[in-house]
């Protein structure tokens, strides 16, 4: 991937704030993050030929690269929720074993509201920023939030699902209760979350520690 220009790294930075402005953060999945990766912000995304994209300059994509050179794709309403720690805070002092066990602790924020915390009037390089992931937190099932969701592929109601987040003004939430409660494909239901080999086959939110390089 060529390198950016700087009106290319300004415009990644309008649009990222404009996403993190206009969303209120939920959960977040990345699919194919492992602990230990590092990965920066590449790429913007504003159109799309994959079926059933809502891919547009109102809902971009954005493309992030690890050291490996491994993309990871992030949707306009995945980005805000990312979780970093605040500095000098490890993922070990968060405690937490599920994403529902954070939910007031101070150490982690928000990508939204960790941007907003930087100091003010300091330009930023939005491609420099380094996201390195630490650890994992399962997600709850929508049914039971004591219970780790699963991937969605792995839940009879997967093709709705689709379907359901495909057109102009998705309801995540309702998309996402129904899917849940469509119960796990039976080829699921032995995985555990607490089994290392298992983890593959839940929702998992990655937490990061940043590099700001302000």
């Amino acid at each position: 991937m060529s390198e950016l220009t700087l009106e290319q790294k300004k415009a990644m930075l309008v649009g990222v704030l404009a996403v993190l402005a206009a969303s209120t953060a939920g959960t977040l999945s990345m699919n194919g993050i492992v602990i230990g990766d590092e990965i920066t912000l590449a790429q913007m995304l504003t159109s799309s030929t994959a079926p059933r994209s809502r891919v547009s300059a109102e809902h971009p994509q954005f493309v992030f690269i690890g050291k490996n050179k491994k993309r990871f794709v992030i949707s306009d309403s995945g980005l805000p929720a990312m979780r970093v720690l605040i500095t000098g805070k490890t993922f070990a002092d968060l405690n937490a074993a599920m994403l529902k066990d954070i939910a007031q602790s101070p150490d982690v924020l928000f990508f939204k509201s960790a941007l907003e915390s930087l100091d003010p009037g300091v330009e930023i390089d939005i491609t420099k920023v380094a996201f390195k992931c630490v650890g994992k937190l399962a997600q709850s099932d929508s049914t039971d939030r004591d219970k780790p969701a699963y991937i969605n592929s792995c839940y009879n109601g997967i093709e709705d699902y689709r379907a359901a987040i495909s057109v102009d003004a998705p309801d995540f939430n309702t998309a996402r209760e129904a899917l849940h409660a469509s119960k796990v494909k039976a080829e699921f239901k032995s995985k555990k979350w607490e089994v290392e080999a298992d983890r593959q086959y839940f929702a998992a939110t990655p937490i990061f520690e940043v590099a700001w390089n302000q």
